[in-house]
C-alpha cells in the first residue's frame, strides 16, 4: 500500500498525533520510526514519509483499521467488505452505500487487509472463509 506524503505533511501529521515513519528515497527497507532519525529529517532531502496505520487484531488476525470517513478522498479506490456472500468490492466513487460502509466499519485501504479483516470477523463468529473470495 503506497501512502507516501510530503515532509510537511508527515510534519503536520505529526502535530496532530499521528504516527509518521521515515526512510531514505529509494530505500528497500520498511520504514523505520521517526526516533531513528535526526529531528532536521523534515528539511532536508532524500527522505520519504508515510502514516503508519494503526492495526487490530480480531480472532488472532491482525489487520489495519478501517478506513474513517475523514480519510476517504472522493476517487480513491478503497475496498468495501461484504459479508452476505464473502467478498470484496473495489469502489472509487462517493455513494450513500459507501459512506454507510465506511461509517459502520465495512471499508479497507487495500484488498489484503480487507481479506484479512473478513476472514477475522468470520473467525470470531466460529466460521472459516476460503482464500479463494472475490476481489471485485
Amino acid at each position: 500500500m503506497n501512502n507516501l506524503i510530503t515532509a510537511a505533511e508527515a510534519f503536520a501529521a505529526l502535530q496532530k498525533g499521528k504516527t509518521v515513519l521515515c526512510r531514505p528515497i529509494g530505500d528497500m527497507l520498511d520504514f523505520s520510526d521517526l526516533d531513528q532519525f535526526p529531528a532536521s529529517v523534515f528539511g532536508k532531502p532524500g527522505f520519504e514519509f508515510c502514516i503508519k496505520i494503526e492495526t487490530i487484531e480480531l480472532a488472532g488476525i491482525t489487520f489495519t483499521k478501517p478506513l474513517t470517513i475523514d480519510e476517504y478522498e472522493e476517487g480513491q479506490d478503497v475496498f468495501v467488505i461484504t459479508t452476505y456472500s464473502p467478498s470484496i468490492y473495489v469502489v472509487n466513487f462517493r455513494t450513500t452505500a459507501l459512506i454507510e460502509s465506511i461509517n459502520s466499519g465495512f471499508v479497507q485501504r487495500d484488498a489484503e487487509n480487507a481479506k484479512l479483516q473478513l476472514k477475522a470477523l468470520s473467525k470470531a463468529l466460529g466460521f472459516e472463509v476460503s482464500d479463494d473470495f472475490s476481489v471485485i
